[in-house]
């Protein structure tokens, strides 16, 4: 596949999926959702939130264990060579396990 041709599927995929949310927009009841919205205990939304930034970065605490532990496996990936060169270097100060991908 050549570069053009990535590029093409790469804006593509940006183009359908932005069509589907405004399609997706304009075929809901807008007003519905603003009264059920307006309905709502704002207690329970402002949990929600509070309890989402922690469960995030948790995360992205157990992705990047992950990565660690997989990162000689996975050096021949998409990701860019610096990030794995620091995700090695980190490996190599830990002890990190192989992965078998």
């Amino acid at each position: 596949m050549n570069r053009y041709s990535k590029s093409l599927k790469r804006h593509g995929i940006k183009v359908v999926g932005a069509a589907l949310f405004f399609w997706l927009l304009f075929k809901s009841d807008l007003s519905g959702i603003q009264n059920h919205l307006a309905s709502a205990n704002p207690a329970l939304y402002f949990g929600a939130v509070i309890l989402f930034i922690p469960s995030m970065w948790l995360k992205a605490l157990r992705w990047r264990a992950i990565l660690l532990s997989c990162s000689e496996a996975a050096y021949s990936g998409r990701i860019g060579r610096r990030f794995w060169d620091d995700i090695g270097r980190e490996s190599e100060r830990s002890d990190a396990g192989n992965c078998d991908l």
